[in-house]
C-alpha cells in the first residue's frame, strides 16, 4: 500500500476528488438499485457525468473540512477550552464539531446540487439527512478520524459509497406507503422514490393494501368494503 500512501501524500485534493467521484456516485446508484430491486443505470449519460462532478466538488469541501476541523479541536485544547482527550476522544470531538457545523451545510448543498442535476425542486425527507448526522455520520467519522490521516480519505469515501446500502435500515410509513431513507448527508433513496412517485410510479406498496387486493370478495358489499382506494399520483 506504499504506492497509495505516496500518491495521496503527493496529490491530496486530486485523489480525494477521484475517490469520492467514484464511490459517491456508486452509493447513489446502489440506492436506486435497492428501490427498484434490479441492477440498471439510473442516470442518463449527462446526469452520470454531472454526478461525478458533484461528488468531486463535494470532495474538495470535505477534504478541507477534514483538515480544518483537526486544527479546530487542537486549538480548543491548546486554549484550555477542551481537556486532553486522547486519540479516540480527539477523534470523537473532531467528528462532533464537523458534523454539527459543516455537516448541516453539506446536507443542504448536496440536496441542492441533486435538485439542479435532476431539474426538479425536491426537499422531501431532508430532516432524515440531518438526523443521519447524529446516528450514522458522527460515529462513522469518529472511526475515520481515529484512522491515520493517510487513509482517512479512503475510509470516508468508502463509507460514502456504502451509505446507499444503509437505505433499508430506516423505514417509515407515510401517507399509507413505505418510505425509505438513507444517509449520506441527505436521503438519496427517499429522494429517488419521491421523484418516481411524482412521475406516477409507485415501487413499494403498503402490505395491507396488497392483502386487500389479493382477497376475493364474497359479495358486492364486501367488494365495496375491501376494494382499496385508488390514489392518484
Amino acid at each position: 500500500m506504499q504506492w497509495y500512501v505516496d500518491i495521496v501524500t503527493a496529490h491530496p485534493i486530486i485523489t480525494a476528488m477521484i475517490q469520492f467521484a467514484i464511490l459517491g456516485t456508486l452509493g447513489d446508484m446502489i440506492a436506486a438499485w435497492i428501490v427498484n430491486k434490479k441492477f440498471f443505470l439510473p442516470y442518463k449519460p449527462l446526469e452520470l457525468l454531472l454526478k461525478f462532478v458533484e461528488w468531486a466538488f463535494l470532495a474538495v469541501l470535505i477534504k478541507y473540512a477534514f483538515t480544518g476541523y483537526r486544527f479546530f479541536v487542537d486549538g480548543l485544547v491548546t486554549s484550555g477550552l477542551l481537556p486532553e482527550l486522547g486519540n479516540f476522544g480527539t477523534a470523537f470531538a473532531i467528528s462532533t464539531a464537523m458534523n454539527l457545523q459543516f455537516g448541516v451545510l453539506l446536507v443542504l448543498l448536496h440536496r441542492l446540487l441533486d435538485n439542479l442535476i435532476a431539474g426538479k425542486v425536491n426537499w422531501a425527507n431532508i430532516d432524515k439527512g440531518f438526523y443521519s448526522l447524529i446516528w450514522f455520520w458522527l460515529p462513522a467519522h469518529t472511526i475515520t478520524f481515529y484512522a491515520s490521516k493517510t487513509f482517512s480519505d479512503w475510509t470516508c469515501s468508502t463509507l460514502v459509497g456504502l451509505s446507499g446500502y444503509n437505505s433499508w435500515i430506516l423505514q417509515q410509513k407515510e401517507s399509507g406507503e413505505n418510505m425509505i431513507s438513507c444517509a449520506f448527508y441527505e436521503s438519496p433513496v427517499g429522494t429517488s422514490l419521491s421523484r418516481r412517485r411524482r412521475e406516477g410510479i409507485l415501487f413499494i406498496e403498503f402490505k395491507t393494501n396488497q392483502n386487500l387486493m389479493n382477497k376475493k370478495p364474497n359479495s358486492k358489499k364486501d367488494s365495496k368494503m375491501n376494494s382499496p382506494k385508488r390514489k392518484h399520483l
